[in-house]
């Protein structure tokens, strides 16, 4: 029965899902998408800006059904094998079918889950193994047997673990989190198998690096990347005219000159610094453009200037409150994008350019579900957006003594906040949509299993 669950409640989320995309056919395709698009197709080499797992996955995929629909198919696949393997455990703990039925298709039509699954970006998948791997954490601690008995489990934790860690650059912590959190309860219950799942990404993810690091073609100008947050920081004390100490100035003016870098300064867009040409010249040949010399520089001026520095560094965060309202973020929802490929025209798919140039899908379902999304930003509507407000929650939760027991898990989800806090720039909705489902999926789950215990005492 429980095979006939999960599939029943996949084919019904597959065809929610499907809705969407083709009320976006062929997807909301970013610039970003499109580099990586010819990347995967072989129009350029491969650049480690953007993650080569993806972008090699993507030319499978194409290489099987060469079109974009490929990897919108594919997104409506696993996401339906997502919330099927959550709800048929959900079954499993006792609740009617019709019911989780009725909340997968709900899941499906949430316009944050909308906008996540008409997105190709690396934060959809990033989004989607986070929510899967923060659902094994949550199994394991009900009762590791499940986890040890099933062979599905054991071979997609380090799978899904490794696909966590390589699909953004900064969720390294989040990754050591979980993979500490798995071998704690590995050690606790004695499960010498979860250990090994777990530790066994480590091997998967090094062994992909080095399998794939003669197929890059672009250097992967790690100091450079270390040293813009940096740069970024003191460029706010140079934008508000205050004096910066001697040696600090002299480094920056090596690079450009300081009304240069008060004209680039944007408190909410470390990209545009980092692209403009003048600044990557400048980096390249000054002689102090060193992560130790810039760091002593931006630790001077934190002790000279710690409000500036500090502000830099959080400027953005608020998004992790109201996404919806965010006054800097008139396109977050990432809806009517490029939608133009370097393959074919966009004739080929059927699509009419607005007045902005961007090409839209126009068909049955494109103008209802694009009102329904503006509609969702208003009334109560607006909890659904509101990342603080499910923090709040999920802290309620958090502290109360009948969840003790999950509170480790919740780590993972705290660590989250935290990284994102201290890195968000852009007001976009994919940056924060992962904790927003981490943090249901935790309180759910939690929820369920608590009412599963109660009624086994009372019987």
């Amino acid at each position: 029965m429980l095979q006939k669950c999960f599939y029943l409640i996949w084919i019904i989320t597959f065809l929610c899902l499907n809705i969407s995309i083709y009320a976006f056919y062929p997807g909301n395709w970013s610039w970003d998408n499109l580099y990586q698009w010819a990347q995967a197709t072989g129009m350029c080499g491969l650049d480690p800006g953007h993650p080569i797992f993806m972008t090699l996955g993507m030319r499978v995929l194409i290489a099987i059904y060469p079109s974009p629909m490929a990897i919108m198919m594919f997104i409506a696949v696993i996401t339906a094998t997502v919330l099927a393997s959550i709800l048929t455990y959900c079954y499993k703990k006792g609740l009617k079918l019709r019911n989780l039925i009725i909340v997968g298709i709900l899941i499906c039509f949430l316009p944050n889950v909308i906008i996540m699954v008409t997105n190709p970006l690396k934060d959809t998948f990033h989004s989607i193994a986070l929510i899967y791997v923060l659902f094994f954490a949550i199994l394991i601690n009900d009762n590791d047997k499940e986890f040890k008995n099933n062979i599905y489990y054991i071979v997609f934790l380090p799978i899904v673990l490794m696909i966590v860690d390589l699909l953004r650059h900064e969720a390294v912590i989040v990754y050591t989190i979980l993979v500490f959190i798995f071998c704690y309860y590995g050690f606790r219950k004695k499960n010498i198998v979860l250990i090994i799942s777990a530790l066994f990404s480590i091997v998967c993810i090094s062994g992909f690096q080095m399998s794939t690091q003669n197929l890059v073609t672009k250097k992967n100008d790690t100091e450079k990347a270390l040293l813009s947050p940096m740069y970024k920081g003191i460029e706010n004390i140079i934008a508000h005219d205050l004096p910066l100490a001697e040696k600090t100035e002299l480094y920056f003016t090596e690079v450009m000159p300081l009304e240069k870098w008060k004209e680039l300064y944007r408190p909410y867009d470390a990209d545009k610094l980092g692209f403009d040409e003048e600044y990557k010249t400048g980096i390249s040949n000054s002689e102090h453009a060193t992560v130790p010399d810039i760091l002593s520089c931006y630790l001077i001026e934190l002790f000279r200037y710690p409000s500036y520095i500090i502000m830099d560094r959080l400027n953005g965060a608020d998004l992790l409150w109201d996404v919806a309202d965010n006054p800097r973020n008139p396109i977050f929802y990432g809806h009517d994008g490029v939608m133009t490929f370097y393959m074919v025209g966009p004739s080929e798919f059927g699509l009419i350019p607005d007045e902005n140039g961007n090409y839209q899908s126009k068909n049955i379902f494109s103008n209802f579900i694009r009102s329904y999304i503006e509609i969702s930003k208003n009334g109560i509507g607006k909890l659904i957006w509101n990342i603080g407000f499910s923090i709040i929650i999920f802290l309620i939760f958090f502290i109360q003594k009948e969840y003790k027991s999950y509170r480790f898990v919740g780590i993972a989800i705290i660590g989250r906040i935290i990284t994102w806090a201290l890195l968000l720039r852009w007001a976009h909705y994919r940056y924060v949509f992962s904790i927003l489902a981490m943090i249901y999926l935790w309180i759910i789950i939690n929820l369920i299993l608590e009412r599963n215990k109660r009624l086994q005492k009372e019987d």
